[in-house]
């Protein structure tokens, strides 16, 4: 009797453990995976509950590269979106998320930066947005483009700048762009 009662208790137990596990958050699939604005953006179709901790736990590894962090949110109906560093662009990646493991390609950044000239028309020098580029890679301050300037009939050479800072010259007397965002802007003021 004490035999059946002892396997009883462990069938029980088993049983339970089995149970509660069944109910922790899931991931089925990966069903977007962006590269826009806000970074490298993951989302998953899920089930179960995640904690905080849970939401927290998942990693990105790059092929033959290094591992990054996966920062997710919370979960909004049977979705949880997912961020990670920009550095995973372009490149082939393992994600590591609710117990399971995803294989895929994280498109390389698709943001496009103002491009800015100082214009010198008949009337009034002004900084002038001749439009926009949209590099293939993320661009380092200083990174040199080409673009055509309709007024002067010409190919031009503009800089990327996290923030506006001229090479020579001085803008605090000729006004500095209408806008303080990252972008190619004339290297040298007038």
């Amino acid at each position: 009797m004490r035999k059946i009662l002892h396997s009883v208790v462990i069938v029980l137990t088993l049983l339970a453990l089995s149970t509660s596990t069944a109910f922790a958050g899931q991931a089925l699939e990966l069903i977007d995976v962006r590269n826009d604005g806000a970074g490298p953006t993951f989302i998953f179709r899920v089930v179960g509950d995640f904690t905080k901790n849970e939401l927290n736990t998942g990693f990105v590894q790059v092929q033959n590269g290094d591992p990054y962090t996966l920062h997710c949110g919370e979960k909004h109906d049977n979705l949880v979106t997912c961020h990670t560093t920009k550095k995973v662009g372009g490149h082939n990646v393992v994600i590591g998320f609710g117990n399971a493991r995803f294989w895929t390609y994280v498109p390389l950044s698709s943001v496009c930066y103002s491009v800015w000239d100082w214009l010198i028309p008949p009337s009034a020098n002004a900084w002038t947005n001749f439009g926009v580029s949209c590099p293939e890679q993320e661009p380092n301050v200083g990174d040199a483009i080409q673009y055509y300037n309709q007024y002067s009939g010409s190919y031009e050479t503009v800089n990327f700048f996290e923030v506006y800072t001229p090479l020579s010259g001085t803008c605090a007397m000729t006004g500095y762009p209408p806008t303080n965002e990252a972008g190619y802007y004339f290297p040298n003021c007038p």
